[in-house]
């Protein structure tokens, strides 16, 4: 466990003691029971007998099996079930679950980070400078974590009071926040700082941000006085550093080269550099401030180192006693610190590393970890001890993944060949088969085969003569059976008997005799005159019909001469009793008489048809009547008469 990162290079392991602006923590004993001490402004210590602080370490509520520790105002700690937790400002004395998964975080002035063990980030607490990177800022503080965007690989995180930034597994690094000095330059997303390679480790204070080479050299980046691009420069004075601190609320930074040599540089106000470096100074190159050191923790005011002789040591400004017992003053050069002197027996600093290795197997299979069977996704934590006590905690997260099992099938043509994983199939059935899923396990596969007949049916198609029909390339103007081989709905081949007929073109003769001055229309045709007439058709199967029209003029038509009297007086005289058309040429006659109210009193055909002025054999009142009627000539025409006639009596 350590507060400012899980390592660096080379030989650094990290002790099990961090800090946090004014305050200090350790995990001891076997269940790896957090404790606290310093200040309690902001309910950093958790524990509700801490008032404003307290030099003598105290039991911190609820936090047994922490593996892992970061403070500042707010504080967070990680468990060996890889829980994450926060408390501290807006977040109460009491250490609250937000999270599993959890294999990192960084906590600060008002800000806790966490990287879950998929690499993505999530941030709870104040977003006013957009340091969360999900793409918004808010005056309003977050109490549930509040993920950012386009990070999925991340293995470190440190923020500043403005912004964050965020390790990757590949050794890039992104910044997501403050990056002007107005609200309106921010960077709300993470964007990549594309000078940095292959860091292994990233650290901040207030206001800066540090990452440690793989060569052991240091890089430092600021927020910039304008909207310009993140320029990081290489910290002079520098090489073979094994391990970097700084504190989220500070204004310093601290340093271990592969010689144990300890450099500080920034804010030196309070003597939280040490090495007798005057106070109230700003050191811009890191200086020499003590030697044989095997681990630093930068604080705000204050600061620790752990020498190779495994005692702790404290400079700067003692805020209600981070030097636990020591006299209350201030310190320029690191002082020993005796930690041991107290009720609750705090443990001495003792090198305590923490590893989380993710295994994954296959639904079915097993997991043996010193003789123990894991079956089922798991969380689960080994300690390997030395001689100086617990050196080593060892997080395993065993991930089931599942195998999957499923049904497929193909259809075929017969005599087509199947081919799948290696495999030829040619007939049809269900077969199992092994691959191997995105997860890497088994995917037992459920294949269904079928194969398709051929399908044959005869067609017979009628053309007509003088036709083209294509089968293919070739060209067929005869009768005949063809065969022709084409593609079913299936995909699978057709084979088509063809018959095909050319029927012959029709011929057919009609005649008219018409009248002079009547017509004939046939076919869309207007005749009238005499003659032969050709025309083309065509007929129920779509061939042509040529159809000889021969119209004959009949010279002898006449229409007939009819005299249709207006009078007649049906009272038995013998005289002018009946009324009757009469005249010459006439063949037909249809008579109808109606009276005035339209009621239809005679109705009569033939030759030589009249009224004799009776309506159901009764006469009818003298008076006048309507008469309708069609006379039909010799030569078959038709003259529609119309009109009155007086009936006297």
């Amino acid at each position: 466990m350590v507060g400012d990162g899980f390592g660096g290079r080379l030989w650094y392991k990290p002790i099990n003691y961090t800090v946090g602006s004014y305050s200090a923590y350790s995990a001891c004993s076997d269940s790896n029971q957090l404790y606290s001490w310093g200040t309690n402004y902001h309910s950093q210590l958790a524990n509700v007998n801490a008032g404003f602080g307290s030099k003598s370490p105290l039991l911190v509520s609820d936090m047994r099996d922490v593996i892992f520790c970061s403070a500042g105002y707010v504080c967070g700690a990680i468990k060996k079930d890889l829980s994450g937790w926060i408390w501290g400002k807006w977040f109460g004395n009491k250490p609250i679950k937000v999270m599993e998964h959890v294999t990192f975080l960084n906590a600060g002035a008002s800000v806790l980070v966490l990287i879950k063990e998929d690499g993505t980030v999530w941030s709870l607490g104040d977003n006013a400078y957009g340091s969360f990177g999900n793409g918004e800022y808010s005056s309003s503080i977050a109490f549930t974590p509040i993920k950012m965007k386009n990070i999925s690989n991340a293995v470190r995180v440190s923020n500043c009071l403005y912004s964050t930034a965020i390790l990757t597994e590949e050794g890039d690094v992104y910044n997501s926040g403050y990056i002007g000095w107005d609200l309106e330059n921010q960077d709300l997303l993470p964007i990549k700082i594309e000078a940095l390679r292959d860091i292994v480790d990233i650290e901040s204070t207030k206001g800066s941000h540090i990452a440690l080479y793989k060569d052991g050299t240091v890089f430092t980046w600021k927020t910039p006085s304008s909207d310009a691009p993140i320029v990081p420069e290489r910290v002079n004075n520098l090489n073979n550093i094994v391990a970097i601190s700084g504190c989220n609320d500070g204004d310093h930074f601290l340093a271990i080269d592969e010689k144990g040599d300890c450099f500080g540089w920034g804010s030196n106000s309070l003597g939280q550099l040490g090495g007798n470096i005057m106070t109230g100074i700003t050191i811009s190159t890191p200086q020499l401030v003590d030697s044989n050191v095997i681990d630093i923790l930068a604080g705000e005011d204050f600061s620790y180192i752990v020498k190779d002789d495994n005692n702790l040591y404290i400079t700067g400004k003692n805020e209600i006693s981070v030097a636990m017992n020591l006299p209350y003053i201030g310190r320029t050069v690191f002082t020993q610190m005796n930690p041991y002197n107290f009720d609750v027996n705090l443990c001495s600093p003792v090198t305590r590393t923490h590893q989380i290795f993710k295994d994954t197997i296959c639904s079915g299979d097993t997991f043996w970890l010193e003789d123990i069977a894991y079956t089922s996704s798991t969380i689960f934590t080994n300690t390997f001890s030395t001689f100086s006590g617990f050196d080593s905690i060892v997080v395993h997260m065993l991930h089931v993944k599942p195998r999957s099992y499923f049904d497929t099938s193909a259809t075929l043509c017969d005599g087509d060949t199947f081919y799948f994983n290696n495999r030829t199939y040619t007939s049809f059935g269900t077969f199992l088969d092994t691959l191997t899923n995105s997860f890497e396990c088994d995917s037992v596969i459920n294949l269904t085969l079928n194969f398709l007949d051929k399908s044959y049916f005869e067609a017979t198609m009628v053309l007509c003569e003088g036709d083209i029909y294509l089968i293919g390339d070739s060209t067929i103007t005869t009768d005949g059976i063809f065969y022709d081989t084409l593609t079913n709905h299936l995909g699978c081949d057709s084979i088509t008997s063809l018959k095909i007929y050319f029927k012959a073109i029709t011929k057919a003769e009609q005649s008219f005799k018409i009248c002079p001055g009547d017509t004939i229309l046939f076919n869309n045709v207007l005749y009238v005159n005499s003659g032969i007439y050709h025309d083309t058709l065509q007929d129920m199967t779509g061939c042509d019909s040529i159809i000889s029209t021969t119209i004959f003029l009949d010279t002898g038509c006449d229409d007939a001469t009819v005299f249709i009297p207006n009078t007649f007086t049906p009272n038995g005289s013998n005289l002018n009793d009946v009324f009757r058309p009469v005249g010459l040429n006439i063949s037909h006659i249809h008579m109808q008489i109606f009276n005035r109210w339209g009621e239809k009193l005679y109705d009569k055909m033939g030759s030589d048809i009249a009224w004799d002025g009776n309506y159901l054999e009764a006469p009818c009142q003298q008076g006048v009547y309507l008469y309708l009627i069609r006379i039909t000539s010799n030569s078959n025409k038709d003259t529609l008469l119309k009109g009155t006639v007086h009936l006297l009596r």
